[in-house]
């Protein structure tokens, strides 16, 4: 990861597997998205593919740390991501970021310059995605392809939690985030 340093847009597949790996530290997944940030500002065409990757991270909100949610949004809104808004909104409802740090709904969608407000997203089903075929051949070349849709198409075609799955890992989250302030106050 020592060549992280330089925005080199070679770099995108990794990065991104190392984003969306969600046994990675959060540090690390936290410094994969920061150099993605860095690679969409100093080569803008680049710009959708990485903000394509930030909202198909997004999409699994619920599985990922709240920090996380907060550090994508971020980078989202200093990108002025307003294709990313409806996923934004979804995530900004379930509460599952850090209302400190981004503020509200209405907040981000003037930053964003998105008004009157979107509808959050219809959840599509995991079939629904199409698998790009030479992404099965090498998964990285989707995410070199210049077709950012196609790269964010395959990212967004993991498994999505079921209902049931869900409710056990937001139990889980809130059991861990009360723990964390317990050890706080100590």
């Amino acid at each position: 990861m020592a060549q992280a340093h330089e925005a080199d847009p070679s770099l995108i597949p990794r990065l991104t597997v190392l984003l969306q790996d969600h046994f990675n530290a959060f540090d690390v997944r936290d410094s994969s998205a920061r150099r993605l940030m860095e690679i969409a500002k100093k080569d803008p065409e680049y710009r959708s593919q990485c903000i394509a990757i930030f909202t198909a991270t997004l999409e699994r909100y619920l599985r990922n740390p709240i920090e996380l949610n907060t550090s994508l949004i971020s980078h989202l809104l200093e990108l002025k991501a307003r294709e990313s808004a409806g996923m934004i909104q979804q995530v900004i409802n379930a509460g599952e970021y850090d209302r400190q740090a981004i503020g509200s709904w209405g907040d981000v969608a003037k930053v964003l310059g998105v008004f009157p407000p979107q509808p959050p997203p219809a959840k599509p089903s995991p079939q629904s995605h199409p698998v790009l075929p030479n992404a099965a051949v090498d998964p990285a070349a989707a995410f070199l392809s210049p077709d950012p849709a196609g790269a964010a198409a395959t990212i967004s075609a993991a498994p999505h939690l079921t209902d049931k799955q869900r409710e056990k890992l937001r139990a889980k989250r809130k059991k861990e985030r009360k723990a964390k302030k317990q050890n706080r106050r100590r």
